[in-house]
């Protein structure tokens, strides 16, 4: 019988009662006492044991509650009470909501039960409240980047990146070559076509560490046809010789005018051939697309380009007159339409005699003097034909 101080068990001593071991386990902190008597066999006769027997229970220690830090998450928190097991019931606990990385206090209090059987580890019996310290320590921030690649000469694709904690962020954003791309880092965004990498870098703070994250892209050269030669002509057959050089003429989309070709063609080509001539012929050079530039379906190979400078077209000269009479003169025959520029003029008789007196002009004149028959040749020079 007895009285536990928690008031679970209390028994007067006339009404003591017999307990099991499990009971005996669960008897509270108090003053018990033990009547003991001598049951009845066939050697002995019934009897209690003279006097009584007192034996007490004391506080248990219960284990101060530990494991409370918490990492920062940019919210409120409080105490980790995550492994409390004997939370809310064998005691409360009084914590403040914090958000910023910082030492801070939860009171853990004994219940009016619970401080009846149990004391703090390392604590007087009477206290019924242990304050316990706990923390918000720095959270690992992290960056999430986005970008797309694009093709030169259209519009840049920004750079998108999301962090995991925002507050009092401080974001720098950097571009750099890649691979053989060479850019030196900076904030500006490339134009060029090539390989590049971005990197977006987040300052620490008290509450939340430094990050970084790197995503590489592309910038793809801008595909090119193959421009054309403009012989400014429906014939398209080449451009006529006119005695001075002739420089090639091309057409693309792309151009904002037909271009006449000189040298390279900024910012698309580099030019290497004969892109200009004089003389009636064909010519070829080559076009190589510079660094931002490719050709349509991918290719940067040099391109060759043929061209040509066809002969002037020439009529054939007439002659005034064929038909002759001797007179013992001399009598000159003349060509029409003779074109020193472009023609020469040879003649021969069929007879040699008949050669003497006979002069060629070499304007599209001859004069003879004999009887005979006379071979009149013209001839195209070069760059001249007879149309």
């Amino acid at each position: 019988y007895g009285q536990s101080a928690d008031g679970s068990f209390n028994v007067q001593d006339f009404e003591a009662k017999t307990l099991t071991d499990e009971e005996l386990s669960k008897l509270g902190v108090g003053t018990y006492y033990v009547i003991a008597s001598i049951s009845e066999t066939e050697n002995y006769n019934p009897c209690d044991v003279p006097g009584r027997y007192s034996f007490s229970v004391s506080k248990s220690s219960l284990t101060v509650p530990s494991g409370l830090d918490q990492v920062y998450d940019e919210t409120s928190q409080k105490a980790n009470v995550a492994e409390l097991t004997d939370l809310n019931v064998l005691y409360t606990m009084v914590s403040d909501s914090k958000i910023d990385v910082g030492k801070y206090n939860a009171t853990f209090t004994l219940n009016e039960k619970a401080f009846a059987n149990y004391h703090w580890e390392g604590k007087g019996q009477d206290e019924k409240s242990v304050t316990v310290p706990w923390r918000i320590t720095q959270g690992q921030n992290q960056v999430t980047v986005t970008i797309d690649n694009w093709t030169y000469g259209d519009k840049e694709h920004k750079v998108s990146y999301e962090l995991k904690f925002y507050k009092d962020y401080d974001v720098t954003v950097t571009y750099r070559g890649a691979g053989d791309t060479v850019y030196a880092e900076s904030k500006d965004v490339p134009t060029d076509a090539g390989t590049y990498v971005v990197k977006v870098s987040v300052e620490g703070t008290d509450n939340y560490t430094e990050a970084a994250t790197e995503v590489r892209f592309t910038i793809k050269r801008q595909p090119l046809d193959f421009p054309e030669v403009n012989y400014g002509t429906t014939s398209n057959d080449g451009y006529v010789y006119s005695g001075e050089t002739i420089n090639v003429v091309l057409s693309a989309e792309y151009f904002t005018d037909d271009v006449t070709v000189s040298g390279n063609i900024s910012p698309y080509f580099t030019v290497s051939g004969s892109y200009s001539g004089k003389d009636a012929k064909e010519y070829s050079f080559t076009l190589t697309p510079t660094a931002n530039y490719c050709w349509t379906g991918g290719g940067t190979s040099a391109h060759t380009v043929t061209w040509k400078i066809i002969p002037k077209t020439l009529s054939k000269p007439t002659p005034e007159k064929t038909d002759f009479t001797y007179n013992g003169d001399g009598q000159t025959y003349v060509l029409q339409g003779f074109n020193s520029d472009g023609m020469t003029i040879s003649v021969t008789a069929r007879d040699s005699a008949d050669s003497v007196g006979l002069v060629n002009y070499n304007n599209g004149s001859v004069t003879a003097i004999r009887a005979g028959t006379y071979d009149i040749k013209v001839t195209p020079k070069d760059n001249y034909a007879f149309g």
